[in-house]
């Protein structure tokens, strides 16, 4: 009689939805007089969310579908979003991932179109939904990753929330435990009442992740804690699944008459039916019927598991049914009646067989995150050693620049002292010259950057790669003469120091494996003229772009460098589309790497003073950040001012 009375109930709430519905659709030239265009909007988001809470999902998807077309067409952006999101979530619970991928594109592509970041964050989080639904565990990581970082440039705790949560679902289901309890933890950290309904959910997380690495007591604690959130509440769906969970964790602890105890005292089973949509009721009765088999009451575990079978098929859950059909037999088995017990079994056989496909799929998700992990945990480690090295070396270097620099004092001093004022000033600025460009070329040749040219060299050739060893070979021992050349000199010809730029950038592209792009834009008066330009100035700021902007950039890098001529002056602009240098500096400090380039960078100043001193040019460098407009890091652009030598001073030297 409560079943039917609970059918004929869901029946009547069926029809008075689909009438109100109904009368929306027939009377739409209607709604300016009795409703507002808004007004229906909102009766049919109300509609699909009630039609969504009792599984009626191919309704609510109609009701969601209307809603968004209407708002679409009158251009109501926020239910336009609401309306979306909605209606692609219910594609997803209908197995219809294609179409909501579809909608997703189109909302995704609105809100780069206004650079709504948040927007585009909750869109990418849906997508991972539909990705992990649809078993693109890689996908689904990939989605929920970009995100966490869009999510990063807002304040929506909420949002935050939820993805952490998708995220972490995604590492429980492919049984990564530890990263999982990880962002279960940050999604806790993100509300101050834990006892709020996220809270709850996120203990209750937390506790699935501990259960299933047989973590009984800890699993029970983080339950209790979601309890606190439902005192004198036996009806709630969220509340009956928590006192499930904790009883189930008591019965695997051995516990069978302390678990039967959770349930009868804190949920009402006389009306638990009308939770049969929902899968609380399947688990419910599946707890219920492991307790009685404990308590070797096997007729009455049967009856529970029945219950918890038929549910479970409703929903169409393998997983679940596959789980109470082998407690059936194993019940069945305890009765002695084996017959039954291998009926069972055969039919479990039949429908793992339908899972091979998803578990292979699941293993080697596992694998290549783990293996990812691993990476990057020995590519720290090896950064770490190295750097160690590479901070006594530069101990060495600099013990012997002061050395030199020491002995150089010495020699400066006794011509200072012999010589007229005039050439006081010229040798001393001589020396200055000779020291940076000695520094300059030390920086640019550095064993670091020499040692990956000829591993890179050398994979080629082992990997018989014969054209691209030769051309990289061409490039390397190009740059190596142009940059003994030109060391030489203050000043060289623009086109030979764009030749040395050039061969730079390719080799550096085939080191990172062509990661990134380079743009070149040049004036055509600097094409034609050929001016002179002080030397190795530019190199050193096109290192840093490589280096810190687009090593540790999860997008393609892009390198754009312009030459344009103001008069007397070349105004080169590097502009590129990496991490920018906050976070740049932030890695540096992290892993302590990358001193050449800042001491080359260092020197290049000390030179372009120079140049300003002794030739009353306006030689500088400013370094811009760039941001896009929610704050994230959109790049960095250095812009170098560089003099046309028109006539040398007098003081200038070139040994």
């Amino acid at each position: 009689m409560k079943n039917l009375s609970f059918k004929i109930s869901l029946a009547i709430l069926l029809f008075t939805l689909k009438m109100s519905g109904q009368a929306i659709q027939d009377a739409p030239n209607s709604f300016p007089t009795t409703f507002s265009i808004v007004d229906s909007i909102q009766v049919l988001l109300k509609q699909g969310d009630s039609l969504s809470g009792i599984r009626e999902y191919n309704d609510s998807k109609s009701n969601y579908k209307k809603a968004f077309e209407l708002s679409r067409r009158k251009a109501y952006k926020d239910k336009f979003l609401k309306s979306g999101f909605k209606l692609a979530s219910e594609y997803g619970k209908l197995r219809e991932y294609e179409e909501g991928e579809e909608v997703l594109k189109f909302i995704q592509s609105y809100c780069e179109k206004i650079n709504d970041t948040l927007c585009l964050a909750e869109a990418k989080n849906i997508s991972g939904k539909l990705y992990h639904g649809r078993a693109k565990y890689i996908k689904a990581l990939e989605s929920y990753n970009e995100a966490l970082e869009l999510v990063k440039c807002t304040d929506n705790d909420s949002l935050h929330y939820y993805i952490l949560t998708s995220r972490g679902l995604l590492f429980l289901d492919l049984e990564s435990y530890e990263e999982s309890k990880l962002d279960f933890r940050r999604a806790l950290g993100l509300f101050s009442d834990k006892n709020s309904k996220n809270g709850s959910s996120s203990y209750s997380n937390l506790a699935a992740a501990l259960g299933r690495e047989g973590k009984w007591d800890q699993a029970i604690f983080y339950l209790k804690m979601a309890a606190e959130f439902c005192k004198n509440d036996k009806v709630s769906r969220i509340c009956n699944s928590c006192y499930n969970n904790i009883a189930y964790n008591y019965l695997k602890k051995g516990m069978p008459e302390k678990a039967l105890k959770i349930i009868k005292e804190n949920i009402d089973l006389d009306n638990i039916e009308k939770y049969r949509v929902y899968r609380v009721h399947s688990a419910l009765m599946h707890t219920l019927g492991s307790i009685h088999y404990k308590m070797e009451n096997y007729k009455k575990a049967l009856e529970c598991y029945q219950v918890s079978l038929e549910s479970a098929i409703d929903r169409n859950e393998i997983h679940t049914i596959i789980l109470v059909k082998e407690d059936i037999s194993k019940t069945y088995e305890a009765l002695g009646d084996y017959k039954k017990s291998i009926s069972y079994l055969k039919d479990i056989k039949f429908l793992e067989a339908t899972l091979d496909n998803l578990k292979i799929r699941k293993e080697i998700a596992k694998t290549q995150i783990k293996k990812t992990l691993e990476v990057s945990k020995i590519r720290i480690s090896s950064l770490t050693h190295e750097n160690f090295k590479k901070g006594e070396e530069i101990s060495k270097v600099r013990l012997f620049s002061y050395l030199l620099a020491f002995f150089l004092v010495i020699i400066l001093s006794t011509l200072l002292y012999n010589e007229y004022k005039t050439k006081v000033r010229f040798h001393q600025i001589n020396e200055e010259l000779s020291l940076n460009r000695f520094k300059s070329l030390r920086s640019m040749m550095n064993p670091h950057f020499l040692f990956n040219s000829f591993s890179t060299l050398q994979n080629y050739i082992l990997k018989k790669e014969n054209t691209r060893a030769v051309e990289y070979m061409t490039d390397l021992s190009g740059l190596i003469r142009n940059v003994l050349s030109t060391s030489d000199s203050i000043y060289t010809i623009f086109s030979k120091e764009l030749e040395l730029l050039k061969s730079y950038i390719k080799i550096e592209q085939c080191r990172f494996d062509e990661n990134f792009d380079v743009v070149y834009t040049i004036d055509k008066d600097i094409l034609e003229t050929d001016p002179t330009i002080p030397s190795m100035i530019i190199q050193p700021y096109i290192e840093n772009a490589i280096i810190h902007g687009f090593s540790h950039s999860e997008k393609r890098g892009l390198l754009e460098i312009t030459f344009v001529q103001k008069e007397e002056e070349i105004i080169c602009s590097i502009m590129d589309n990496g991490i920018g240098r906050g976070k740049a500096e932030i890695i540096k400090k992290e892993r302590n790497s990358a001193f050449h380039l800042s001491i080359a960078t260092r020197n290049t100043k000390e030179r372009l003073r120079i140049l300003n001193k002794i030739g009353k040019h306006n030689a500088g460098v400013c370094i811009n950040d760039k941001y896009y407009e929610c704050g994230a890091p959109k790049g960095t652009e250095v812009v170098i001012t560089l003099p046309i030598n028109q006539k040398r001073n007098k003081y200038e030297s070139v040994t």
